[in-house]
């Protein structure tokens, strides 16, 4: 189960980036609540290094998961290795759905925050907490869709495994 390994870690590199923000936006070198433009600098830089940091991770994961899959294999031809590689890094018409109903929940929980943002500016809340409360948002979403993501391939990995008379579902979580 590859793809779910590949979310998890995914997911765990938002979380520690999310972390990392949140200690850094709750001490002392924050912005004061007032300083808009500082606030929107620090959100900016946090998620270009967000975006690097993750691309960063994806990459490693993938050159460990082929260095994995090989000695897995036991194989020496290159073509049969590539062959494996690239079945087991495709995305097929199931990981295409599984994409698309996670990406509705995590619309929903983005839409959701905009909206306690919206809330929040109506009870005179100060215009810094309401973006924090709109980068929370956009990262529970973030989360949520890898929480669904990870659900929907193990409930597929058990349809399987009952298709195919299988109880033992190891072979599946290699």
């Amino acid at each position: 189960m590859l793809k779910g390994k590949r979310i998890l870690v995914s997911m765990a590199a938002g979380l520690i980036m999310m972390i990392g923000y949140v200690i850094y936006a709750l001490g002392n070198s924050a912005p004061v609540a007032d300083d808009m433009k500082a606030w929107a600098t620090l959100m900016l830089i946090f998620i270009a290094v967000s975006v690097i940091v993750q691309v960063a991770v994806q990459i490693v994961f993938h050159i460990i998961a082929s260095i994995s899959l090989v000695i897995k294999e036991n194989e020496t031809d290159k073509r049969i290795l590539d062959r494996i590689i690239s079945s087991e890094m495709a995305e097929d018409e199931r990981d295409k759905q599984i994409g698309l109903s996670s990406a509705h929940i995590g619309h929903a929980c983005l839409g959701a925050g905009f909206v306690v943002m919206l809330f929040a500016l109506m009870f005179d809340a100060p215009a810094a907490l309401a973006l924090n409360i709109l980068l929370g948002a956009a990262f529970i979403a973030s989360m949520a869709e890898g929480i669904i993501s990870i659900h929907l391939y193990e409930v597929g990995t058990q349809r399987r495994c009952k298709e195919d008379g299988d109880d033992q579902r190891s072979r599946y979580h290699k």
